[in-house]
């Protein structure tokens, strides 16, 4: 589920979901 970018891969990290990208 990739939508927006690293910003909102970390703000998705901070809640409970993993992401592909590193912060």
């Amino acid at each position: 589920m990739v939508m927006g970018g690293y910003d909102t891969c970390c703000i998705l990290k901070a809640t409970h979901i993993r992401c592909h990208f590193p912060c």
